[in-house]
């Protein structure tokens, strides 16, 4: 099994926030949707560094995932932006299994980014 960074966008204006819910169109849920096809229909649970509200856009959200079937970085991006909508982008994919969790990685991020 192989850890996976994953950086995307979106574009919130046609989903009821990041966080999934029961029964609302929710960017987390159509990320889910798509990694339970690619992991073999094996629920995939994505964890992010941080959430959104109803009609909000994000850019360079990061999050980590666990998949259990053989496949590349660049597969996985491919494979995730074929299957979810053109107003959710996945930008990479990165195998880190030495990664514990995705909320470090992305303060880590933003860090670097002030500093520069």
């Amino acid at each position: 099994m192989n850890r996976f960074l994953i950086t995307f966008s979106y574009d919130g204006t046609n989903y009821n926030g990041y966080q999934k819910q029961h029964g609302l169109n929710t960017i987390q849920g159509c990320m889910e949707e798509a990694l339970k096809y690619i992991n073999n229909g094996k629920d995939t649970k994505l964890v992010s560094s941080g959430r959104t509200d109803a009609f909000v856009h994000a850019n360079n959200q990061k999050s980590h995932v666990d998949i259990s079937v053989n496949i590349t970085e660049e597969k996985l991006k491919r494979a995730l932006n074929s299957l979810i909508p053109n107003d959710i982008y996945v930008k990479n994919t990165k195998i880190d299994n030495a990664m514990k969790n995705s909320r470090v990685v992305q303060h880590a991020y933003q860090g670097r980014q002030k500093c520069l």
